[in-house]
């Protein structure tokens, strides 16, 4: 099977996991929500649960950046006996430091939590202190993932890794069910830490084909030196990239009651949409890339990595639109019902679109990451990440005075617009000749088909939704489904009246697939 074939076969199942997957998240959120809305429980759960995953998420990324780019070298250019025996130092290392970092949360979890949430006090600090404690031993195991995952992209196996993560999802949909009466928000903390140790133990079957991790730790392998020099800028610039959502939340923590639960609720919206449709590209290419290095494979690289960049913005523009325009239905839909009301509705609805036009930007970016971490150079991501940061914390402050949890919203997609389009460019500078003027084309053509599509939408919602109330879901399910159907063959046809190369020669692709 030929690059594009398989890039479409494998795009279209991902893409059918990927909607799997995030059902299964949506429901964790709406079963969530159901029980305990925007109130100070939620904050509390919302901070104990990503303060940790932050902190540590600084050290799964790098791991996983670093696993792919190195595993795929030593396996095509020294075999597989030593790329065993990287991968098994590697994840002997991370045990290690994973235990030490693990018992350092534990002890000072009051003060980690006062540290990022100062405006929390009281009750709500206190219940975050213990739900944070209940949560961090799910950091271990979530870091065994992240290098199985890897190893497993590197062979090609994508379908399993998106397949176990709905285990982590399920975990917490069956705890809160049958327990969030009786025993509160401590149920999702629970659920969510067994779902993840099961997960870990599937995922450690399917990787036990390509790999069985050995038991011993030298600290004189050359390869686990390289991993040590790309991981500290690599896990700079994640750690900088992640200051975003600290800053978010302790911003967020001196507004209203309410506003960081709000930000959660809105943020995880618009992840499930980012992977759904978009962090997909970024799964099949990376471990693309980093082959293509390694077999030296230069024009072949350029012409994968704009074909990836045209892709994302081909198959974000009409989310963006189309997410925007309807981003008050999807909300009422995904939440609005128990204590989670009409206000609140309302602001997560706006939080979520700019959310969403942030997810754009965010995964141009991160193709560009992935692209520069294939050639071994974790200090360029680093610094752009870095700089994103600090103007995300400046903007922050500003925006919030005036615009309240909106204002965090639009600071963290203008943050992220930025340092992404300077990537884009630093990639042209540093890395592989890219053809960015067509690009360029494939930006106004798609807006403009977007744009065409959002006045069909507008003509279709008042049609439709007058005198409807958000109240009414099955009404106004019915409007979403049909307005997606609609809004999606309207974007495609216009794309073909707009005759974009990469769309017609999907089209001839996918015939040829049929035919064949």
């Amino acid at each position: 099977m030929n690059q594009g074939k398989w890039f479409i076969k494998q795009g279209i199942i991902l893409s059918l996991l990927s909607i799997a997957v995030a059902i299964f998240s949506f429901v964790k959120e709406a079963v969530f929500a159901n029980y305990f809305g925007t109130s100070s429980a939620a904050d509390a759960y919302t901070i104990a649960i990503q303060i940790p995953e932050i902190l540590f998420a600084v050290v799964w990324n790098a791991i996983n950046a670093i696993v792919i780019p190195l595993y795929t070298e030593k396996y095509y250019k020294e075999g597989k006996k030593e790329a065993s025996y990287f991968i098994s130092n590697l994840v002997m290392l991370f045990s290690l430091g994973a235990i030490v970092l693990l018992v350092f949360e534990e002890i000072f979890a009051d003060e980690i939590i006062f540290l990022f949430s100062p405006g929390l006090t009281g009750e709500t600090h206190d219940l975050a202190v213990s739900l944070m404690r209940c949560i961090l031993p799910m950091l271990f195991f979530e870091g065994i993932i992240r290098i199985s995952v890897g190893i497993l992209n590197v062979h090609e196996q994508f379908i399993a890794p998106k397949f176990i993560n709905t285990i982590r999802n399920i975990g917490v949909i069956v705890g809160l069910t049958l327990f969030a009466k009786k025993f509160g928000v401590f149920v999702a903390a629970y659920g969510l830490l067994s779902g993840i140790i099961i997960e870990c133990i599937v995922c450690l079957i399917f990787t036990f084909k390509y790999e069985k991790y050995q038991v011993h730790l030298d600290f004189k392998d050359p390869s686990l030196r390289k991993a040590g020099k790309m991981t500290i800028p690599v896990i700079i610039g994640i750690g900088a990239s992640d200051i975003n959502q600290i800053a978010d939340k302790m911003v967020a923590s001196f507004l209203d009651s309410g506003s960081i639960s709000s930000l959660n609720y809105a943020t995880k919206l618009s992840s499930i949409v980012e992977v759904i449709f978009l962090s997909n590209i970024v799964t099949l290419m990376y471990p693309t890339y980093s082959k293509l290095i390694s077999t030296g494979k230069m024009p072949e690289l350029a012409q994968a990595y704009t074909k990836t960049i045209k892709t994302t913005i081909l198959i974000s523009m009409p989310i963006v639109f189309g997410g925007a325009f309807l981003c008050n239905e999807i909300v009422s839909l995904a939440f609005k019902r128990g204590v989670f009301d009409d206000s609140s509705a309302m602001v997560v609805g706006g939080l979520f679109a700019f959310y969403l036009i942030g997810c754009l930007f965010n995964t141009i970016r991160l193709v560009a990451v992935k692209l520069f971490t294939a050639f071994c150079d974790t200090r360029t991501p680093m610094i752009n990440s870095m700089a994103g940061a600090m103007l995300n914390v400046i903007l922050n402050i500003a925006l919030s005075y005036y615009l309240g949890a909106v204002g965090l919203a639009l600071a963290t997609t203008i943050s992220t617009g930025v340092v992404g389009l300077i990537l884009l460019k630093q990639v042209k500078a540093k890395v592989v000749e890219v053809e960015y003027k067509s690009t360029v084309v494939i930006v106004v053509k798609s807006m403009a088909a977007a744009l065409v599509m959002s006045i069909i939408l507008f003509g279709i919602k008042r049609g439709f939704l007058s005198g409807v109330s958000l109240n009414a879901a099955i009404p106004v399910l019915v409007y979403v489904l049909f307005s997606v159907v609609v809004g999606a063959l309207a974007y495609v046809l216009m794309l073909f009246v707009l005759k974009i190369p990469e769309v017609q020669g999907l089209y001839k692709e996918i015939k040829k697939r049929f035919r064949g």
